[in-house]
């Protein structure tokens, strides 16, 4: 039986585009990466051997140039075979440099607005109050 592991990071991260992945005939399944054994996401986030789509050059992620512009606006992905019992799967490893940057914006106003929050004097802490 062949089937089709799609590995994300989140749940939300699931984009009505990236369902159409999933629309191939075979079984798929959905993965989040934080409960994937430890060798399958060392062997997932090894940025080696990703491919633009359309093209059977491997691309080493760590040689991308993401300020330009097609380098940026481009989903990467590599597939890698795994056999667990008697089924074949194949585990489908998404980049998107755009996707980094977005990812990376919300986690810099997160911690600006923490220390926004620490560094005001006399505000009020929602929480709870010790006795």
């Amino acid at each position: 039986m062949n089937s089709s592991i799609v590995l994300i990071p989140d749940l939300e991260v699931l984009r009505t585009e990236d369902l159409t992945v999933l629309e191939t005939g075979h079984t798929s399944s959905l993965i989040l990466l934080k409960k994937m054994k430890k060798e399958d996401r060392e062997i997932a986030l090894n940025p080696t051997q990703f491919r633009k789509v359309g093209s059977t050059k491997f691309i080493d992620l760590r040689t991308l140039d993401e300020t330009d512009e097609e380098v940026y606006n481009t989903v990467y992905y590599k597939e890698v075979p795994v056999v667990t019992g008697n089924m074949d799967e194949t585990l489908i490893v998404t980049y998107s440099p755009k996707y980094k940057a977005y990812q990376r914006r919300i986690r810099d106003r997160q911690i600006e607005h923490a220390e926004k929050i620490i560094n005001t004097p006399g505000r009020k802490r929602k929480g709870k109050k010790s006795e």
